[in-house]
């Protein structure tokens, strides 16, 4: 299943890395079908067509502009 999240190369190359796939290919890297996308920010939901918010979860912040929650955005 973590193909088919995007959730950045913080993520992605985390879960997914291997040796065998280092270039990106067009989705992103080492993206396989992107049906969810992780996001800190409402603002992302509005630029990515087709998207609905899913889950949304609170995370620690340590500066005042940080982001404060992180969402699951699922393809419709």
């Amino acid at each position: 299943m973590p193909e088919r999240i995007d959730g950045g190369f913080e993520f992605n190359g985390m879960y997914l890395f291997s040796k065998d796939h280092l270039k990106p290919v067009s989705k992103g890297w080492w993206v396989v079908d992107n049906e969810y996308l992780i996001a800190f920010s409402p603002v992302y939901f509005v630029r990515v067509k087709g998207y609905k918010v899913e889950a949304s979860y609170p995370i620690d912040a340590y500066l005042p502009f940080s982001p404060r929650n992180i969402y699951v955005l699922h393809r419709k």
